[in-house]
């Protein structure tokens, strides 16, 4: 069993914390015990107590965030069909798929 970090320790690692979520924009769990050498538990525990202080926001389990506007980014990247690079190449497979060439002929390619 490791030992229990000190106040300031402690402190020192939810400061390095804030610090990535500024630089970043957006830092998971997963990135920050990768990044500090911590257990998954620890970093969770440190992410609440980090979005208690209020200088950046917890949102959900999607991670920490700077601000209010770059959870608003990042959900508009997400759940945008016109950004999506999936989305253009789905659009090109369909085309020039058999079938589809098919529902071309006998509708017109006005679809």
């Amino acid at each position: 069993m490791a030992r229990p970090k000190t106040p300031e320790q402690k402190s020192a690692c939810i400061g390095r914390i804030i610090e990535l979520t500024r630089q970043h924009g957006r830092l998971t769990v997963k990135q920050a015990s990768a990044i500090l050498g911590l257990n998954r538990g620890t970093t969770e525990k440190y992410f609440r107590e980090a979005a208690t202080g209020g200088e950046v926001v917890r949102h959900g389990r999607l991670g920490l965030f700077r601000d209010q506007r770059a959870i608003i980014d990042f959900d508009l990247q997400r759940y945008s069909y016109r950004r999506s690079p999936t989305a253009a190449a789905t659009k090109q497979d369909f085309s020039k798929s058999p079938v589809m060439g098919r529902v071309f002929s006998l509708y017109g390619a006005g679809l």
